[in-house]
């Protein structure tokens, strides 16, 4: 299943983000989509805030790996842009990051450097650049999952 969205500024994309925080559960991991400048450092600020996490110590890991923050629940911050093959994220550990979030949230930045480690209850995020301000989101994932985070009434198209 899937929901598209479309945010107007990166205020919207940060309250969409928000939203589905307050909606995350344990053992949820978001892959997240999108070229550079696309919104996923936003989205996860955003979805941070959901979890009571203020959004300026939510920062792209881009050269630390990983960030964990501590809220209503655990968020393991990944950011991939630096891992070129499947191989670099399994000399990094990838699997053990994704196997501790089972009490938390995993989000995955540059999730398409991993897709074979993801399994099917992974909600994938795609961020498509339409204008300098207006982002496509497209949310996939399992049906009750899917409900839960992006009600079918926040969906715009």
């Amino acid at each position: 299943m899937q929901r598209r969205l479309i945010t107007t500024s990166a205020s919207e994309t940060y309250e969409l983000g928000r939203r589905m925080g307050g909606n995350l559960e344990p053992g949820d991991i978001l892959a997240l989509f999108g070229e550079l400048g696309s919104g996923k450092t936003c989205f996860t600020q955003g979805l941070c805030a959901g979890l009571g996490i203020p959004r300026k110590r939510v920062i792209s890991p881009t050269y630390a790996f990983v960030h964990e923050y501590e809220g209503r629940l655990p968020v393991l911050h990944l950011d991939l842009y630096r891992i070129d093959n499947l191989e670099d994220a399994l000399d990094l550990d990838v699997m053990e990051y994704l196997s501790r979030g089972e009490g938390g949230i995993v989000v995955i930045e540059w999730a398409d450097r991993i897709m074979p480690l993801l399994d099917e209850d992974t909600i994938q995020v795609i961020f498509n650049v339409v204008t300098s301000r207006k982002r496509e989101i497209l949310v996939s994932g399992r049906e009750g999952a899917l409900d839960r985070l992006v009600p079918g009434e926040h969906a715009r198209g």
